[in-house]
């Protein structure tokens, strides 16, 4: 196995938040240095893995550690600034359907649950802290990036964000 598959086996594996912040830590490094190089299959399977934390341990479990589920929050909000523009763009509308009647579809009418609208929250403030935010330095690079991030989200899905965050405050 890769050193990202296995972080991500330790990650689940494990029961001490230490644990978890190190792997975490280390898919954050393997995001932003090596993350580009896997193939489209291993790049499916990363971000399932990724995701999948929030089925599995977020949302059943609400007495997990608010600083495990911002560094967790932080590693996904990485991968979004790598995959967004090209390979998920599907990104806030996967993240919005479990609001129910709190997202973007006026026909859903079930309440979501409590854990998940706390982790959408973060995550949009996550977001704004690591993209949209100008008061944070970045290169040149990062801030044409950041800026077609914030474009393509002006175009494809700002007002729903706006509209599910108004409806959930």
């Amino acid at each position: 196995p890769q050193s990202w598959q296995l972080s991500f086996q330790l990650f689940y594996e494990s029961q001490k938040t230490e644990v978890k912040f190190f792997c975490l830590n280390s898919i954050q490094d393997f995001i932003l240095h090596k993350f580009l190089i896997l193939n489209n299959e291993e790049k499916i399977q990363f971000r399932n893995l990724l995701v999948n934390f929030i089925s599995n341990t977020i949302i059943p479990y609400p007495n997990i550690s608010a600083a495990l589920k911002n560094k967790y929050i932080q590693t996904l909000v990485l991968l979004f600034k790598v995959e967004y523009l090209e390979t998920w763009k599907t990104f806030f509308h996967d993240f919005m359907k479990p609001l129910g009647k709190y997202g973007p579809s006026n026909i859903a009418q079930e309440e979501p649950e409590k854990n998940y609208v706390d982790f959408f929250l973060r995550l949009i403030n996550v977001i704004d802290e690591l993209v949209v935010a100008r008061e944070v330095s970045r290169t040149p690079i990062e801030l044409a990036h950041s800026t077609q991030i914030k474009d393509f989200m002006r175009e494809n899905c700002i007002n729903e964000i706006a509209f599910s965050w108004y409806k959930l405050l």
